[in-house]
């Protein structure tokens, strides 16, 4: 009998505390909805725009790397008032990462979940969405770009001006080096040690000896 009044006695704090949360959640929410509301453009992961669905709802939906999200992401964010969809990435580099090999594409069995909703939209031309590929790139040096033209990835790509004439790799004979080595990868110990629930990260003993 003692002990019924303090048991009592902590339901009723933690139904306080209960409440006293989701009064919290509530003004944040309130706080987070009026600085939504004056932003012009907003800026978020597809996971955190899922999230604040019901705070934000845009007439036009930027996706960048589309080629690497999961259609699933893309479509949950095209809220009622979406009126556009601009999705802008390369099918031809990293697709969505799926850890199941019988949900990919490889697999042939259907799903195909590793092919995005903008791979899709770029190889059915016959749903006249419009596709403006770029064909003119401004990072890699020619000698790099040559390369990847030589793989028939990019046929048309052409070499802004703003790439020519850059300074030389101080240290090696040539701007762009290839290195082979039987070296294979191991465990770090490290991360093995911390904790098996969490993912190892590999490393080459032989790549860090010839960067530094």
């Amino acid at each position: 009998e003692w002990i019924q009044p303090q048991v009592d006695l902590l339901e009723s704090t933690m139904e306080s505390l209960q409440k006293n949360k989701e009064a919290m959640r509530s003004l944040r929410q309130g706080n987070e909805l009026r600085v939504l509301e004056t932003a012009t453009i907003i800026g978020c992961t597809t996971v955190a725009a899922a999230r604040y669905q019901g705070l934000i709802n845009p007439t036009v939906v930027i996706v960048e790397e589309a080629g690497e999200i999961l259609e699933s992401h893309v479509l949950v964010n095209l809220g009622s008032s979406c009126e556009q969809l601009i999705m802008i990435g390369d099918h031809k580099q990293l697709k969505p990462k799926i850890d199941n090999y019988r949900l990919q594409k490889e697999s042939r069995n259907g799903f195909d979940l590793n092919v995005s909703l903008f791979e899709r939209m770029v190889i059915a031309q016959e749903t006249g969405i419009p596709v403006i590929p770029l064909t003119v790139q401004h990072r890699m040096r020619p000698e790099i770009s040559r390369i990847i033209r030589g793989m028939a990835l990019y046929d048309t790509l052409e070499d802004h001006k703003s790439t020519n004439g850059r300074d030389h790799v101080s240290g090696v004979a040539n701007d762009v080096v290839f290195i082979d080595h039987q070296h294979p990868e191991m465990l770090d110990e490290a991360t093995v040690r911390i904790s098996a629930n969490f993912p190892s990260f590999e490393r080459n003993s032989m790549r860090l000896e010839l960067a530094l």
